[in-house]
């Protein structure tokens, strides 16, 4: 009886921990782009850049070179919006794009990722841009999740401070711990936040190159670079999980 009940835990940890991406970042690696409008899927071509990410985002150099082998000057890139358009605008973070949506901020890059075709790019103050960039996600998750949780990007660039933020129904959630390397950033590092209970609601992630939303004085320095966005249970939690899984076994049989 022991052993079938050594071999569930670990058949429960096992399982728990193969779901542990339990919390999509939609499009948290930038790779994927739309023709706009259609299923049909694309790239930002060599050395390209889009202006801004969301719905219908006109490229700012090169092209987007589509699966149908069509080229385009749009495309709807998916899973992040623009955040504090007004910000953007008043610090004059435009450069002339739309301003209309304040989704045009910051590119998604085809120079440098750390994987794949794509990252997110932001100008600091360096270039011109003392507005930086920031970008919302999609809903990650909705309701109550008591964690901890880890949220993570990837970072490599000049233009400071990076900002890295978990909102419930808006509001900024306070992290328990923080990890943020040293800037500028000379190659990619990882930046982390863990949250050992994180309210209930509709959960959201800021990302980009600051200006005063967290209490700075705006972009510095010249281009950063951020890839791979995650939101996951940390392992220790699965753990238990399934621990917990295993104690509720044990009683019923009784």
């Amino acid at each position: 009886m022991k052993r079938c009940y050594l071999v569930l835990v670990m058949l429960l940890v096992i399982g728990m921990s193969a779901n542990a991406v339990a919390f999509t970042v939609t499009n948290g690696d930038f790779e994927t782009l739309y023709k706009p409008g259609t299923g049909i899927t694309g790239n930002v071509a060599a050395d390209g850049w889009s202006q801004g990410v969301g719905p219908n985002c006109e490229i700012d150099n090169k092209t987007y070179e589509f699966d149908d082998a069509s080229t385009g000057d749009f495309a709807d890139i998916p899973g992040w919006v623009g955040y504090d358009r007004a910000g953007w605008i008043a610090m004059g973070g435009t450069y002339d794009r739309d301003e209309t949506t304040g989704n045009y901020q910051g590119s998604v890059s085809a120079q440098n990722p750390r994987n794949g075709d794509h990252c997110y790019l932001s100008n600091g103050g360096g270039w011109g841009n003392p507005a930086g960039a920031l970008i919302v996600s999609d809903t990650v998750v909705t309701g109550a999740y008591s964690g901890p949780i880890v949220l993570s990007m990837w970072a490599r660039g000049g233009a400071v401070p990076p900002v890295l933020v978990l909102l419930a129904d808006g509001e900024v959630v306070m992290p328990d711990s923080s990890v943020t390397p040293a800037s500028p950033i000379s190659d990619w590092q990882e930046f982390t936040r863990t949250y050992d209970n994180v309210p209930g609601g509709v959960l959201t992630i800021v990302m980009g190159i600051d200006r005063p939303l967290s209490g700075g004085p705006g972009a510095t320095g010249a281009q950063t670079r951020f890839d791979d966005v995650t939101l996951i249970p940390e392992p220790a939690t699965i753990a238990l999980l399934g621990l917990g899984g295993l104690a509720l076994l044990r009683r019923k049989r009784r």
